[in-house]
C-alpha cells in the first residue's frame, strides 16, 4: 500500500508548518508503520506523473494550516496549493 502525503513544509520557510509535518509524520508512522509513504510538495506545481501516482495511492494526507478551501481551484493570494488539476 502507497499512502501519499501532501507536505506543507517542503519548499516553506514557515517553521509552523515543520512542526505540523513532523507531527503527521509521527502520527501516520504510527497507525501505518509499513506502508510505503510519499511526500509531494504543496508549495510547488506537480507534474502529471505526479498527479497520476497520487491517485492510485491507497490513502491521501495532508497536513498543514490555512490550507483548505472549498474551491482548491481558485486562484488567491491565500491558495496556498500550487496544484492545476487533480
Amino acid at each position: 500500500m502507497t499512502i501519499a502525503i501532501y507536505d506543507t513544509y517542503c519548499g516553506s520557510l514557515n517553521s509552523g508548518d515543520a512542526i505540523i509535518m513532523d507531527a503527521v509524520t509521527q502520527q501516520l508512522n504510527q497507525l501505518f508503520p509499513y506502508e510505503h509513504k510519499v511526500r509531494y510538495p504543496t508549495h510547488y506545481p506537480l507534474s502529471s506523473k505526479a498527479i497520476r501516482r497520487i491517485k492510485k495511492s491507497s490513502m491521501v494526507f495532508v497536513g498543514g494550516t490555512n490550507l483548505l478551501s472549498s474551491n482548491i481551484f481558485l486562484r488567491s493570494k491565500k491558495n496556498q496549493w500550487a496544484i492545476s488539476q487533480i
